[in-house]
């Protein structure tokens, strides 16, 4: 058996020079904003026990809780929520890194990604070819869905990011503004009587039999 002192203070030196890492603060950062340790762990394509140790590493760093234990959702405490918003920025800097100093040839993997029918049947099939050229080595795996259902596929990790039209209703997303399309009603001539007003509004549009 060795000596208890010194086991002691090789310990001690030993968490002097653990440091945290972007894989704590990714493992943090997603089970904070999916609210949901299981989620979080689907998303980075982990291990429940993988994505605890990981949490736990950070928590022991930083000698404080990220997260109340009691409860079954992976809440925050009020040391976690001041750190949300670091984490959030270190992966931002890791991915304009990934992006400015990687080859765009080396792209590769599955992106799984949500989309509205609006999106599969207008500018969609263009954006893959694009996408095909440029990353050859990158699988796309869209899902054709409702926004409701997309949105919720997202909370849960299943997808990475979702195109559908306006902002996500649901505060634990973020939304980014990519494009803006302008709509019209048409119809043939033969279709509607004339001298008959059309509203501007849609929602009163739908409850109006013209034809």
């Amino acid at each position: 058996m060795g000596n208890p002192e010194i086991q002691r203070k090789i310990g001690q030196s030993i968490d002097r020079d653990a440091a945290m890492t972007l894989k704590q603060l990714e493992a943090f950062y997603w089970t904070a904003t999916l609210r949901n340790f299981a989620s979080a762990a689907t998303r980075l394509h982990l291990t429940p026990s993988t994505l605890s140790k990981r949490i736990s590493e950070l928590e022991a760093e930083l000698d404080t809780r990220l997260f109340n234990r009691s409860s079954q959702r992976a809440l925050l405490t009020a040391s976690g929520e001041r750190l949300i918003e670091h984490a959030r920025h270190m992966l931002e800097i890791q991915n304009r890194i990934r992006t400015d100093v990687t080859p765009s040839s080396t792209f590769r993997g599955i992106c799984r990604f949500g989309i509205s029918e609006l999106v599969a049947t207008t500018w969609f099939p263009a954006f893959v070819r694009r996408v095909q050229s440029l990353f050859p080595e990158l699988v796309l795996e869209p899902q054709v869905d409702f926004t409701a259902r997309c949105e919720r596929k997202l909370k849960r990790g299943e997808i990475d990011f979702a195109v559908i039209p306006g902002p996500a209703e649901s505060t634990q997303l973020t939304s980014e503004l990519i494009c803006e399309l302008d709509y019209t009603w048409t119809s043939s001539p033969e279709r509607i009587q004339p001298n008959t007003e059309l509203p501007e509004s849609p929602s009163s549009a739908l409850q109006t039999r013209y034809f």
